[in-house]
């Protein structure tokens, strides 16, 4: 009867336009009610294994580390949270990394600039600070705009539904999938079209979304022997109140790592700081490096390659351009810098948005800037880069660039 339970005090808070002006409604759940996630929660790495991630300096992550058990506290994985006001009406959806601290640190800012005071839980950890919001990113200002409300749920209607779900038959078992749809399973995103009809379906179309302070950076460069990954949260002010934060990272291999195959990594980064982390490739089977590395808002790198790779190194940046100066405008800019004696032939492929391929020669010893325009995905991108004739080298970039206005969800996932 939850359901029903929350519509009636929504209901009840909405009635009187005097308290609804007012009021923040913040319901989180503590538990997914079963549903899979496909993202693993960010983590801290072991602070007794430097081979297991590392931290900005200054960020105390020993804390959210279980010692005796080998293994960290949190993140959890993610459960739902709605926030219902006269600021974040209008069904906005916000990627922001959040946890049940959130709204404890929600409180701290809005009680320390009511009462002009420095108002701070102790019980929040430095870790959970710097990677997780304060759900201010949630709200807009709100200037009287018509919004039509939910309508509510009738309370006989809600109990006859749960009593006839009550009385239905015992549930048919699934029937075995056959091998030609658990390949289309394996092969296609839940939300294409050329999976199984069998496949969850995702729910099409876009949702608007909220303005996110991010602005995430991670760059592979082979260096002798050695794979270099930087990992950067910078900083950056979208707006008097969205300076940008810091981020956590998620690294893995599918391949097999020291004799061992499933290999994580678990990184996090302040703001405004950059991390650098060195991996031998010797230490990879056949010294193939791969690093398949996650962030918030969609974001990931896929880097593999090995002593063959081309003599370049790329870099991935959002453009700054537009009225204001500095301001990110959308785009996405891969920087190539040709280090070697010879050209290089490489191909960006747009993998998700459908925009043309573009073929590209390096010339001996340059650097070259291509600016990718995102204005007809919402900003969201999904590029490889491959070079001619080396069937092991590639990087894979994908995310969305915020740029402190209000968006949509990825058109990608919604088929829109």
């Amino acid at each position: 009867y939850g359901t029903w339970y929350v519509s009636e005090a929504l209901d009840i808070l909405t009635k009187n336009p005097e308290v609804w002006k007012k009021t923040i409604f913040i319901l989180t759940y503590d538990e997914n009610d079963g549903y899979f996630d496909h993202q693993p929660p960010f983590v801290v790495p072991n602070p007794d294994d430097a081979s297991s991630g590392k931290v900005s300096n200054g960020i105390n992550f020993a804390t959210d580390f279980e010692s005796r058990k080998g293994s960290p506290i949190g993140l959890g994985y993610r459960v739902p949270m709605v926030i219902a006001s006269p600021w974040s009406k209008g069904g906005f959806v916000n990627s922001q990394v959040f946890d049940h601290t959130s709204s404890l640190m929600f409180m701290e800012k809005w009680l320390s600039k009511k009462t002009g005071k420095s108002i701070k839980s102790d019980n929040i950890s430095d870790w959970r600070r710097n990677i997780c919001g304060d759900l201010t990113s949630v709200f807009r200002t709100y200037n009287g705009e018509e919004i039509l409300s939910p309508t509510p749920l009738k309370r006989e209607t809600v109990v006859t539904n749960i009593s006839n779900a009550k009385n239905k038959p015992a549930q048919v078992g699934p029937t075995a999938l056959n091998k030609n749809d658990v390949a289309k399973i394996n092969k296609f995103e839940s939300f294409s079209g050329q999976t199984s009809v069998h496949a969850p379906k995702q729910e099409r179309g876009t949702k608007p979304a909220c303005a996110l302070p991010y602005q995430l950076y991670v760059d592979a460069v082979l260096v002798g022997n050695e794979v270099e990954l930087t990992f950067q949260s910078a900083k950056t002010l979208f707006g008097s109140e969205t300076e940008t934060v810091g981020a956590p990272f998620t690294m893995n291999t599918i391949a097999n790592f020291k004799g061992v195959q499933g290999k994580v990594w678990a990184y996090a980064v302040k703001a405004g700081d950059t991390l650098t982390d060195k991996i031998a490739i010797e230490d990879f089977d056949n010294e193939i490096y791969d690093f398949r590395i996650t962030g918030p808002n969609g974001f990931y790198r896929y880097f593999t390659g090995n002593q063959k790779n081309p003599q370049i190194n790329i870099k991935a940046k959002a453009e700054q351009g537009g009225l204001v100066t500095k301001k990110l405008n959308g785009n996405l800019v891969f920087t190539f810098e040709n280090k070697g004696t010879a050209p290089v032939n490489i191909q960006i492929v747009d993998n998700k948005y459908n925009s043309a391929s573009q073929n590209i020669t390096l010339k001996p010893k340059s650097t070259s800037n291509v600016v990718l325009n995102l204005s007809k995905s919402a900003h969201w991108y999904d590029f490889s880069i491959i070079q001619t004739g080396n069937a092991v080298f590639k990087h894979r970039y994908a995310g969305k660039i915020e740029t402190g206005d209000i968006t949509t969800s990825d058109p990608y996932m919604g088929n829109a």
